[in-house]
């Protein structure tokens, strides 16, 4: 819960950077 609020805290384009980090990683893992 507090990752979700600090993430509510910062701005959404940080939010956005975190989302694709993941979804790069995601991709890494199933290629």
């Amino acid at each position: 819960m507090c990752m979700i609020v600090f993430w509510l805290d910062s701005s959404l384009a940080q939010l956005m950077m975190t989302v694709v980090v993941i979804i790069q990683k995601l991709l890494e893992i199933f290629t």
